[in-house]
């Protein structure tokens, strides 16, 4: 077994089932899926259950499979409604309205914050979101160009995104 998959083992035996996901969303091999089979997203808090199939519908979009992403979106929705975060909640029907080219292109969660990036045309931005009342915390500016294409972060100031220019 490979140290990611013992990594997404202990966070999950730990009760950190984000943490666990974030090793292993991406992966197709059997442990992996496993691994991703023992996540019930149901279990989640409303705002992470909202992250979760927002994730899962990004995914699913780069996949190409629009059945399955429009569901996923379906209930994001559901969850941030329980959540009752406006800004999330805005984000995830932004993310379902097909007249709008915006996309949220990553999400993460450090010190107890939602982060995460949007990209519309050229132009991306990176949010801060209060978990709380979905208050935008902080935006930083994003150099001209540069698009936000995944996102996670290190639990400390650096995040991590691919990108464009």
């Amino acid at each position: 077994m490979d140290s990611l998959i013992n990594a997404a083992g202990r966070a999950l035996a730990g009760g950190d089932p984000l943490a666990a996901l974030k090793l292993v969303a991406l992966r197709e091999d059997p442990p992996a899926l496993a691994l991703r089979g023992k996540l019930t997203p149901t279990v989640l808090p409303p705002v992470l259950r909202a992250v979760h199939e927002l994730m899962a519908a990004g995914l699913a979009l780069r996949r190409v499979q629009a059945h399955t992403a429009q569901i996923t979106l379906t209930r994001a929705q559901q969850a941030a409604e329980l959540a009752d975060i406006p800004s999330l909640s805005a984000e995830i029907e932004h993310a379902c309205t097909l007249q709008s080219n915006r996309f949220v292109t990553g999400v993460t969660w450090v010190d107890g914050a939602l982060w995460h990036g949007t990209c519309e045309g050229d132009e991306s931005e990176l949010r801060r979101i209060d978990p709380q009342d979905g208050e935008v915390l902080g935006s930083p500016k994003m150099p001209d160009g540069i698009s936000v294409s995944g996102l996670e972060a290190d639990g400390g100031e650096r995040f991590y995104c691919g990108g464009r220019r």
